[in-house]
């Protein structure tokens, strides 16, 4: 039995008092405990003070593959195919009198010459047989980066096109000049071989054109640049 003094009383039965709940703190956006509700509302987005996107929330929407993705990659075989047809032929063209006077002037000896004409003439096959199996794989390369829808290959063929494109006008131009100037092209443009040399030329430099034409269109680089497939 203890003298405690009856107006004192326990803090845990004063009744106008509530009970501690367990030393929790409030979670964020609720009131207090014994508080007024928040007139503004719980808060919106992050705590940052952004808002918040689902995990799988998309930035945009997918682009479909337009119709012209697809000549894209027609022009690109057609124009691996051109390549190739006007590659076969600089193979046969007949520099052998031209080089030979040059040698003769130098003051070689037949005998020199035969060797020098014989080994230029494999170097020369080599050479160009190298060159265009490296042009089909740059065309390979490009051909299946775009299937693959990469904007990378998009990129690689607009570079490989337009180096084409000024490298045919300035061949074109090279050969109308040395023709004007009555110099041996290496190549009769009023034979067969000719004729069908100069029509390969100009077909190529028209679908790379074409090609670069599509390339540049907004709805392929888009379509490109989002780097996966899509149904149209």
């Amino acid at each position: 039995m203890t003298n405690q003094d009856p107006q004192f009383q326990n803090p845990g039965q004063n009744p106008a008092d509530p009970p501690f709940d367990g030393g929790r703190a409030p979670q964020y956006g609720q009131p207090a405990q014994g508080g007024a509700a928040d007139p503004y509302g719980p808060p919106v987005g992050s705590r940052f003070g952004t808002q918040a996107y689902g995990a799988d929330a998309p930035y945009g929407a997918p682009v479909a593959e337009p119709a012209k993705f697809r000549t894209l990659l027609t022009l690109t075989l057609l124009s691996a195919v051109l390549y190739l047809l006007s590659s076969i032929p600089g193979l046969f063209m007949d520099t052998e009198g031209q080089t030979r006077a040059q040698l003769e002037q130098a003051g070689m000896s037949p005998e020199e010459i035969e060797q020098a004409l014989q080994f230029g003439g494999t170097v020369g096959v080599i050479s160009a047989v190298a060159i265009l199996l490296i042009g089909l794989g740059l065309y390979a390369l490009v051909y299946f980066g775009l299937k693959s829808v990469k904007n990378w290959a998009r990129i690689l063929g607009i570079v490989l096109a337009i180096l084409s494109v000024v490298g045919a006008v300035l061949g074109m131009l090279a050969a109308g000049l040395l023709a004007g100037l009555g110099m041996n092209t290496g190549l009769d443009l009023s034979s067969p071989l000719g004729i069908v040399a100069t029509v390969l030329s100009l077909a190529g430099l028209v679908v790379n054109i074409l090609w670069l034409v599509h390339a540049f269109n907004k709805d392929v680089a888009a379509y490109t640049k989002q780097g996966r497939r899509v149904a149209a």
